[in-house]
């Protein structure tokens, strides 16, 4: 992403284009923006340059949101020592994720060189209840498959993969997915994910009633909670619409309520807020 922002801020010095970077990233928009518009409901708030609008907020909600950015970015050096007191919640183990290209006859006999890739490659890593870990790497490197594989959603090659000290990588199929309910994933892409057929309220839902948690009139009660949660209010505007109908912004809301609906133990976000 940095190298396309300065790439375009290359182009709008060499061509004297305009530009418009539509974002809530309050550090990119102040690393590359000259000035600021902040909206909230609908209108512009508050307008201003990037200096002064970072250093001198006027409106509530700029200085909500610069004040949440510098509450994720507080030293959490001493949280993470008494984390680490406790037994991991998830253990990976030289874990190997490896595919090998089919080849035709010929390109067998002609070319001996190793047709393996090599996706994940001996990863070993340790994640503690209450902890949060940054995965992060270059496009192509592996932390999708990574993620895909510590849910059993791709068998690994090799290695270990333990959640709550149980091996899941020997599970059947039964057992596996009495576990994925204590582990969920939200994925990069959001409209992909939620099926275009079912309304936001019966997305929502669905993973209550694939587990047996729920009856359907509790899992109604749930859902709205939930969707009261992650901000998609009011509830009775969103429960019976469909994931097209939503921004994009909305989908992912969506898709992080359905991720947390079963209360799991672990959560997998691979680029949430893409």
């Amino acid at each position: 992403s940095a190298q396309i922002l300065q790439e375009l801020t290359r182009l709008c010095s060499e061509r004297q284009m305009a530009l418009i970077l539509i974002s809530h990233d309050l550090a990119m928009v102040s690393e590359y923006c000259d000035r600021i518009a902040v909206m909230y409901a609908g209108k512009i708030v508050e307008m201003g340059t990037t200096q002064s609008v970072f250093q001198h907020p006027q409106h509530d909600y700029t200085k909500s949101l610069l004040n949440a950015a510098l509450k994720i970015q507080k030293d959490d050096t001493d949280d993470r020592a008494i984390l680490k007191q406790n037994a991991p919640i998830l253990q990976l183990q030289d874990l190997k994720q490896h595919y090998t290209l089919e080849q035709n006859f010929i390109s067998r006999l002609l070319n001996s060189t190793d047709q393996t890739i090599r996706a994940v490659d001996g990863v070993d890593l340790n994640l503690y209840p209450g902890e949060t870990l940054g995965l992060v790497g270059e496009s192509g490197c592996g932390k999708s498959t990574l993620s895909r594989t510590v849910l059993q959603l791709l068998r690994p090659t090799s290695g270990s993969v333990k959640f709550l000290g149980q091996e899941l990588t020997n599970l059947d199929r039964r057992s596996l997915r009495q576990q994925r309910r204590q582990i969920q994933m939200v994925f990069q892409d959001p409209l992909a994910c939620l099926n275009p057929r079912m309304t936001i309220g019966q997305s929502i839902a669905d993973p209550l009633l694939i587990h047996r948690l729920a009856t359907p009139e509790k899992a109604k009660l749930d859902v709205k909670a939930m969707l009261e949660r992650v901000g998609l209010t009011p509830v009775e505007d969103f429960y019976d619409r469909y994931p097209a109908e939503l921004s994009g912004g909305q989908q992912q809301r969506v898709a992080i309520a359905r991720a947390l609906i079963t209360r799991p133990k672990l959560v997998i976000c691979d680029e949430p807020v893409s």
